[in-house]
Order: C-alpha cells, then structure tokens, then sequence
C-alpha cells in the first residue's frame, strides 16, 4: 500500500541523493573505535548500501526495466565473490575469510556491499548526463575532504614546527598508501571531466576548476610519498600524454587557441627532465634533506620495503602452486605466509617479520582465492575496460573522455601491483566499475 503511493522518480532520486552522500563516508573520522579512520567508515557504507538496497527493491517492483541486463563485469564481480566466500568456508580461519580483521575489514562480507554498490548504481543510473553529475558531486566531495585535511596537516605541522616535506600527507584516510590510491582514481574522473566539457565546447573558464583540482591531486599524491602510485601515474601520465601527441584535438585546440600536440610533446619533454634531473641529483643533500623527494627517489629493489614485497610475492607464488583450485582462503594469506616463515625467509626480510597482505593484489588473489578467483578478478578489469572501448568505438562517449575513465581503472590495477584493495581505494574504482557496468 505505501509502496503505491511512492512514485518511480521519487524511488530514482531518493537512491540518487544517497548516492551522492556516499561521497562524505571517505572524508569521514572518529576518535571513538580504535582504528578511527577505517572502522566508521566501513560501517556507514554497510548501512547506506543497504539502505539503498531496500530503495532499490522497491524500484525494481515499480519498474522491471530497473533490473541489471547481461553484464560480463557484473558477472565477473559476482563469480569472484562466490571465490571469496567458498575458498573462505574451507579455509582454516573462516571468520577471518570472512569478517577479516578489525584493522583491514575487507573479508567477504564486505565484498558483498561492493558487490551490491556497483549492481545498484550500474542497473539505476544508465545516461551519461546522470553519470556525469555523480562523478561532479563526487569529485568535488573528494577533492573538498582532500583540501580540508590538508589544512589541518598543515596547522599540526606548524604547531608541532616540522617542515611539511619532512612528513607524509595522509589525508583523510591516516595511511598516506591508502591517500593516494582514491586520489589516483580521482585524478582521472576529474579529468573525464574535464574532457565532457570539452566535448561540449566550454569556455576556458568552465575549465579552470577541472585543471585546479588535478594539479591539487596531484600535488597531493607527490606528498603522500606513495612510490607504487607515482609508478602508476607515470605509467598512465605518459599514455594520456602520448595520446595527445599522437591524435589531434580540434575541440581542445578551439578553446585554447594552441596547438595541443605541441603542448602535450613538451610537458612531456618537461616531466622527463625534470624526473631526470631529481634522479640524478638523488645523492645530494638538496634532495637527501627533503624527506618526500628522498624517499620518491629511492625507487629500487634494493631497499627495504621493496625487497621484503618481493619476498612475500614470491611466497604468494608458492602458495598458489600449492592450493591452485581452492586457495587459501579469502584475506587468509597470512596463514599460508606462516607456514612458509623459515630461517631463510626470516634472514631474507630485513624489518617486518608478519605480512598478512602479499602487497601485490593479483598474486594475493591467486594464493586466496585460486583459479577461478584470479580469472573473475582479471575479468571485472577486462570488461570494465572492454564496456568502455566499445562505447569510444561507437561513438557514444568522447575519445578522451573515454580514455579517461580507461586509465582510471588502469592506474588502480597498477598500484596495486605495490599494495592491496582498501576501502577508499575500492570505494573509488568500484564506482567508476559502475559507470562501465551502465
């Protein structure tokens, strides 16, 4: 009866607001549970996506056209779910498989809201107009909770008188990894952005906030001192910025009157150099004295964090040669890790002793999760790229545009070939999963 008197557009906007509100939950902190930046947060979003999810149901009763159509990303997503929760119920920690731990929570039941957030969104939200107002919300929800907690990052370094390059900027997140990996996400939703406009034939001054925001975010991600994320951006930087070389814009060219090709070929000269000469002057005390270049220079095997990744992917290696089909279970590595902890292993590993986490997220899905796990994972990036090549094929959504969104899901899978999946981070790309899965 209440049902009836609710009508379908209400149903679409109620979603579409909370959606939008979602965009707070990462910028989100308390004092009150021992681990303030990832506990609140995971469970606000647990609500939300079943708050939507009642919503949805609802929608779904008032118009069958609301159901999700055959998705190959959608499937993927959910046959790696099935992996997570199966390998987890033969695992020998099942409710670590399964809850996780306190300080990752990101077990299978939180897999299942991600798994529910991108069904939602992506069976919801099928035009690029609505597509292109959440991604604005969010982008300036993220880069205004970015602003903010770097006000305040200042304001304790002053009062504490440290020098600013001397510390890494975590932002709102309180791990400066798990900083850069939402930003890197963002830095390229702002910039499809950024392109729509373009495609639309804006003025240089409907621009100026998208070129602001981008060079916050990555100034931002400089600060983190992430190297796996300035690996990433490097990476993706150089295939947008080629691109641009290779393939003229005559939209970008009308609004600012220059030849872009040109433009793009000596910002990327610029980059080169520039990273070029901080190398080279990477044993002086110039760089030696600011902790963050130091450190972003220091991009080795050699060195401690790098060496000890390479330890334990290669114990990931031998754990999925050891369980190919099953895995170990879900978030279990830490378990397969121990029994591989010997005398040489110690010996090898210069600091850390424990790894509950293989900091690569392909290898780590292989030991947990099996063949089958790593297939479907592989998938949800193949088709959510897929989904989106075919749309620039067909001419349904702008060239740059497109690559964009293409470099945004490629510069996440990039880093993390250096760490692993975390709420920010995954919040991020399983949106922009979303947007590919409409």
């Amino acid at each position: 009866m209440i049902l009836q008197k609710i009508s379908e557009k209400l149903l679409k906007n109620i979603l579409y607001w909370i959606l939008i509100l979602l965009a707070l939950i990462p910028g989100i902190y308390t004092s009150v549970t021992i681990y303030p930046f990832v506990t609140i947060k995971t469970i606000l979003f647990r609500v939300v996506v079943g708050i939507m999810s009642i919503f949805y149901v609802a929608l779904v009763l008032k118009n069958s056209n609301y159901l999700p159509k055959k998705s190959k990303l959608l499937l993927s997503f959910f046959v790696f779910l099935v992996t997570c929760i199966l390998s987890g119920l033969i695992s020998l920690d099942k409710a670590q498989s399964f809850w996780s731990s306190p300080e990752r929570v990101m077990g299978s039941y939180s897999m299942i809201f991600f798994f529910l957030f991108v069904f939602i969104i992506s069976s919801v939200f099928k035009t690029k107009k609505e597509w292109n107002s959440i991604f604005s919300w969010w982008n300036w929800g993220i880069a205004g909770s970015s602003l903010l907690s770097f006000i305040v990052f200042v304001a304790n370094n002053l009062i504490a008188s440290r020098n600013i390059f001397d510390t890494r900027f975590q932002g709102f997140t309180g791990n400066p990894i798990y900083f850069a990996a939402i930003l890197l996400v963002f830095f390229f939703i702002n910039l499809y952005l950024f392109f729509e406009k373009v495609s639309q034939n804006a003025k240089i001054k409907q621009l100026l906030p998208y070129i602001a925001i981008a060079i916050l975010y990555i100034v931002f991600i400089l600060m983190s001192g992430t190297r796996g994320a300035l690996v990433a951006l490097g990476i993706t930087g150089f295939i947008l910025l080629t691109s641009l070389i290779a393939n003229k814009s005559k939209e970008l060219e009308d609004i600012f009157k220059i030849n872009f090709q040109k433009a793009a070929l000596w910002t990327l000269i610029v980059i080169v150099s520039f990273a070029i000469a901080i190398f080279a002057l990477k044993d002086t005390r110039l760089i030696k004295s600011n902790y963050i270049l130091f450190r972003l220079t220091n991009i080795n095997a050699k060195d401690n964090a790098s060496f000890s990744r390479i330890v334990v992917s290669k114990i990931a290696l031998d754990c999925f040669q050891e369980k190919p089909l099953t895995g170990w279970g879900f978030d279990n590595f830490e378990i397969c890790f121990q029994q591989h902890f010997d005398q040489e292993t110690s010996e090898m590993l210069p600091i850390e002793k424990r790894f509950d986490k293989t900091h690569n997220m392909p290898f780590e899905i292989m030991a947990t999760n099996g063949l089958l796990g790593i297939i479907a994972f592989l998938g949800i990036y193949f088709f959510a790229y897929k989904y989106i090549r075919d749309a620039i094929t067909n001419d349904k959504i702008y060239f740059y545009s497109g690559l964009s969104i293409i470099l945004a899901i490629l510069v996440y899978f990039i880093q993390n070939l250096f760490v692993f999946d975390v709420f920010e981070g995954l919040l991020a790309i399983c949106l922009v999963f979303g947007f590919s899965a409409a």
